[in-house]
């Protein structure tokens, strides 16, 4: 069996982006034969991944139609490399196996936006990605229901697995490396920190956090992580891009998560793997596998909820963390991968 695995971008970026190394790594190491197919390509340093990458060069064409062309493409690129099944980590209507990281339809009644024209070809192109395909992974409860609720998605096509974490790099460290990263990262000693990790700030709902940390009395501080913020604004501070994330969860008290759509947030899972709790939007998906004995959960986009979830957090102490042998059969890669494979066997 050739599989074929079709992504926007292939390289390090998002959330989905390294949902789709994963896959492809697992997929190798089981010793399939696997072609990737995307519209973009991404440096891949420190990444040994030996796998046949095709390119869709779509940059002539404006972005409202870059789907339906990318789709086009598939099903000939398919054919021409004799790909057996295809599975879609981006919006398309090629794939055999269609993955769900979150609904185009969903996100625009979260942020309460009426679809433009824009909006309207990615949901047609969106509405054939899960009629057509003869299997659909969700990654959280969330998308199952969305499926079902705005695609009209037979729940028996419906396969919930959440997004895999790598239980060997998110782990927890020793207090004594925690001092040590706190002070390379420049953290304050004497201050509650709050990770918020982030390469989309509106959706991600930093608006929200930068109102609640500018303004509050309380010993805290945010430190964001990834696309840059304005200068000098109180009680933020900027980490930048960093590689590392795993270490930036280990130095920080605590995570953050207030996105207004989030289909699975695994910044959150992560942050613990790592040993630090976490402070999430109710929506965050998630939440659906976190006990409630390590988050402390808020309305989403409402600034009193976060204040008040901001404030138990900070008095809080000996937080209860979920129990990570439990998790591994949940998170883990190769689980995942064999979770797949009896889908597309």
């Amino acid at each position: 069996m050739k599989i074929g695995i079709c992504c926007n971008v292939f390289g390090p970026s998002g959330g989905m982006e390294r949902y789709t190394l994963d896959l492809t790594k697992g997929l190798l190491e089981n010793g399939h034969d696997v072609e990737i197919f995307t519209k973009k390509i991404k440096p891949m340093a420190g990444l040994d991944l030996d796998v046949p990458v095709h390119r869709c060069n779509l940059s002539l064409f404006p972005g409202k139609v870059h789907d339906y062309l990318f789709s086009l493409w598939l099903k000939k690129a398919k054919e021409k490399h004799h790909i057996t099944t295809l599975i879609g980590c981006c919006r398309n209507f090629a794939a055999d196996l269609a993955i769900c990281g979150g609904t185009h339809v969903g996100f625009l009644k979260a942020i309460h936006r009426q679809p433009r024209l824009s909006d309207k070809l990615a949901i047609h192109v969106e509405r054939r990605y899960y009629r057509e395909a003869k299997a659909i992974v969700a990654h959280s409860k969330l998308m199952a229901k969305e499926l079902q609720e705005f695609y009209a998605v037979d729940p028996q096509k419906i396969k919930v697995l959440y997004p895999p974490s790598s239980l060997v790099r998110f782990s927890p460290c020793s207090e004594e490396e925690r001092i040590r990263l706190r002070g390379q990262l420049g953290l304050p000693k004497d201050r509650k920190v709050f990770l918020f990790v982030s390469s989309s700030h509106e959706r991600k709902g930093f608006p929200l956090l930068q109102k609640f940390f500018e303004t509050t009395n309380l010993p805290v501080t945010l430190a964001v992580a990834g696309r840059p913020i304005p200068k000098g604004l109180k009680n933020i501070r900027y980490l930048g891009y960093h590689h590392d994330i795993e270490n930036l969860y280990r130095a920080c008290d605590f995570s953050i998560l207030a996105s207004l759509y989030e289909p699975f947030g695994l910044a959150a899972v992560e942050s613990l793997l790592c040993g630090t709790p976490v402070v999430i939007a109710d929506n965050v998906a998630s939440g659906e596998i976190i006990p409630d004995s390590s988050k402390f959960t808020f309305k989403c986009n409402d600034l009193k909820s976060l204040s008040f979830a901001i404030a138990k957090a900070v008095e809080s102490n000996n937080i209860a963390l979920p129990d990570i042998p439990a998790l591994s059969e949940t998170l883990g890669i190769s689980s995942h991968i064999r979770a797949v494979e009896n889908l597309i066997s």
